[in-house]
């Protein structure tokens, strides 16, 4: 065995990367199989309560620490999220206190997850409005576009209600 000190973990970690989506795109799969669109309202449920729960995380990380923060806030925790998974940005469309839109150029699971594409357009979705509802209950997320789908980008807008 080498020596952990000269091993590749990033390889390492590349790696568990892949087994971890292919195995979320397996439960996916086996799950819409058994249950259908009841599984799909369930994982919904759980990832928006999972995104309530690491809010704090997401919160500390980036200094937010308004009541009720507009979109700009907002989307400086989006893309302290979208830096960690390496969903990398070029720019914004909106960046203001009413609207916070960006188009992600890169996503490192992009291709795996074309064969369980509920994860990107459900999901993932599901997750960041457990985050941003928690913060903003008047926040809402929409996306139109997915790599995953073979679209360019993935393109999210960030909206707070008045």
């Amino acid at each position: 065995m080498q020596d952990s000190n000269r091993v590749d973990m990033e390889e390492r970690y590349k790696n568990w990367m892949k087994a971890l989506i292919w195995s979320i795109v397996i439960a996916i799969s086996v799950g819409k199989e058994l249950a259908g669109e009841s599984y799909l309202e369930k994982l919904e449920e759980a990832f928006y309560d999972y995104g309530v729960r690491c809010t704090g995380y997401w919160t500390e990380l980036t200094g937010v620490k308004e009541t009720e923060p507009d979109c700009v806030a907002l989307g400086k925790i989006m893309d302290a999220v979208d830096d960690s998974f390496a969903n990398w940005w070029d720019g914004y469309v909106e960046n203001t206190p009413k609207a916070f839109e960006k188009h992600v150029v890169n996503c490192p699971i992009a291709e795996t997850v074309k064969w369980a594409p509920e994860y990107c357009e459900r999901i993932v979705p599901a997750t960041l409005l457990g985050i941003l509802q928690t913060l903003n209950p008047k926040a809402t997320i929409t996306f139109d576009q997915f790599m995953s789908r073979g679209d360019k980008t993935c393109h999210y807008r960030i909206e707070t209600k008045d």
